[in-house]
């Protein structure tokens, strides 16, 4: 039988004690991004830690993920199957190889803290989309009244 965590959720005072505000998460050498039955955007915030990111086959997609490399000398996370099978191998391997589990999460601060996700990537991603909608976008709305104080 699978091991499983339960944090007692109805428990006010479980909450308070094992759950782990985000700066928490970066004292730990491996963080799992966890789909569930839809997004998840947590993972952008565990992808700032200098940590190991893992995850199974992702369903659910942030801008970001596009930069995601699974192996290879600029790997910067772990991919695990959709069910965790290969987790406890995946994992194993890397404490047997500390080397290679730091250049992961030197790569993944590299490729996401530094670059990707800083505030001024965020804002550039932002402008690109707006203004790239915005040529799609008719010039002229002869067919509709804009109001700045619409009436009730």
């Amino acid at each position: 039988m699978g091991r499983h965590c339960s944090f007692g959720l109805g428990n006010k005072e479980n909450i308070k004690d094992k759950l782990l505000p985000m700066e928490d998460h970066c004292k730990y050498q491996f963080l799992a991004q966890v789909e569930g039955r839809s997004y998840s955007g947590r993972g952008k915030y565990l992808q700032n830690c200098r940590s190991v990111f893992v995850a199974h086959k992702l369903d659910w997609l942030e801008v970001h993920y596009g930069a995601l490399v699974a192996s290879g000398p600029e790997q910067n996370f772990v991919e695990v199957k959709r069910d965790w099978s290969d987790l406890e191998s995946a994992i194993q391997h890397l404490l047997n190889n500390p080397e290679e589990a730091k250049r992961i999460a030197d790569n993944g601060v590299a490729t996401f803290r530094d670059r990707y996700l800083t505030p001024a990537a965020e804002a550039c991603y932002w402008r690109k989309l707006i203004r790239l909608n915005s040529s799609t976008t008719p010039k002229e709305h002869n067919d509709v009244e804009f109001h700045l104080n619409p009436s009730p």
